[in-house]
């Protein structure tokens, strides 16, 4: 009987470990978080879908404001460009409806649409595009890689080894923006900091969370 307690005890203290493991004292500086990414195929477009949390409105100020959840989707064409430019997309979460419209983001050759949301944790995703008469199914399958470290380890790791990051990260006030990238089937992490006086980016590699690029924007 007393084997038995240990081995519970071991395994509980075990959980409580590897729980506080993924704690991190600024989470709530994060304004901006995007860890997962979605993504459909029809025959003429790629269509990308990212769940956020995120401030509103996203400003660069060092604090973090109200928190609210967004459904981003952005549009690329696989072939040409069809004559008309209105483009809708209508889904569901939790039994609740969205719709929202397309438009064309600024120095880019994509569409896209972004639908404030009540929720944003779910596994895959239905929605229907229309163009004009034209409707499509979109099924959205997660794309992020079972290899990618959790954010929260990789802000960690970039705390541990750049000195700015760890200055930036001890003030008192600082906003964090934490965003999921894919290329080509691989993953990896932009993490901005931002204070009064410092705007700094960072691209991390979505393995082993190294430093691949820095950016001071101040």
């Amino acid at each position: 009987m007393k084997k038995l307690i240990s081995v519970l005890l071991c395994i509980m203290l075990f959980t409580f470990s590897a729980c506080k493991k993924k704690q991190s004292p600024h989470e709530k500086n994060i304004s901006q978080l995007r860890q997962e990414i979605f993504v459909a195929h029809t025959d003429n477009y790629t269509v990308f879908l990212y769940p956020e949390k995120r401030e509103n409105p996203l400003d660069n100020d060092g604090q973090v404001g109200k928190i609210e959840n967004f459904v981003i989707i952005k549009l690329i064409f696989k072939n040409q460009q069809p004559e008309t430019d209105v483009f809708n997309v209508q889904f569901t979460i939790n039994n609740i409806p969205y719709s929202g419209k397309f438009e064309y983001k600024p120095i880019s050759n994509l569409l896209q649409c972004i639908v404030k949301v009540e929720d944003i944790n779910f596994n895959s995703l239905y929605a229907t595009l229309k163009c004009g008469n034209e409707t499509n199914a979109l099924n959205f399958a997660p794309q992020k890689n079972s290899s990618t470290v959790n954010h929260l380890d990789a802000l960690n790791y970039l705390k541990e080894n750049d000195s700015t990051a760890k200055e930036l990260l001890s003030l008192n006030d600082y906003e964090i923006r934490i965003r999921l990238i894919d290329n080509d089937g691989y993953d990896y992490w932009f993490i901005g900091i931002i204070s009064n006086e410092k705007n700094v980016s960072f691209l991390l590699d979505g393995e082993s969370a190294e430093i691949l690029a820095k950016k001071d924007l101040v």
